[in-house]
């Protein structure tokens, strides 16, 4: 696993680049979390296993905020960019309420042109290092930036919500937030 910090512009939004290569079959239990992810696979095949059954990932996808873990089955010579937005970063890239994406994996497709998507996996696999595929997906992302300003309305609950380590109600943080 290697993880790559994003380029300055993208620092409000993506927390990082994390690439997971796997040269045999292996299964990894993913917590819930507080970060949606988008996920390109580079190479082989990945597997979502939860209770509801067993799911192949698409190409490009993202997932949404869960509330109960499951399992990431990567097949043998496997390799996936993860990118890990900061809470309420990945709205700055999509037209979509993030709710939507709860307990659930979509296809980037539905969310971005798809000839966009075409190319870009077009450029990766025509690079041979690493470092060069995230870089042409964190250009991807950079193009594809909406909202250049965060939500401050947003970022004053979220680090509310974490400098009392999630320890407050609803009806608190509204009135705190007015």
């Amino acid at each position: 696993m290697q993880i790559f910090e994003p380029v300055s512009c993208l620092i409000p939004y993506i927390k990082t680049f994390m690439v997971v290569e796997s040269e045999t079959a292996r299964v990894n239990r993913l917590l819930p979390d507080t970060t949606v992810v988008a996920a390109i696979r580079l190479r082989g095949q990945v597997q979502f296993n939860d209770k509801k059954g067993s799911t192949s990932l698409p190409a490009f996808s993202i997932s949404g905020l869960r509330n109960s873990y499951r399992m990431a089955e990567y097949g043998q010579n496997s390799a996936n960019i993860l990118v890990h937005f900061k809470e309420g970063g990945a709205s700055a890239f999509l037209d979509l309420p993030m709710h939507e994406l709860f307990e659930s994996n979509v296809e980037l497709d539905h969310l971005f042109i798809p000839s966009d998507l075409i190319l870009l996996q077009e450029q990766i696999q025509a690079l041979e290092s690493i470092q060069s595929k995230v870089n042409i997906v964190q250009h991807f992302f950079i193009s594809r930036l909406k909202n250049k300003q965060q939500d401050l309305l947003i970022a004053h609950a979220i680090e509310k919500i974490k400098t009392t380590k999630g320890i407050l109600s609803i009806k608190d943080l509204s009135g705190h937030l007015h």
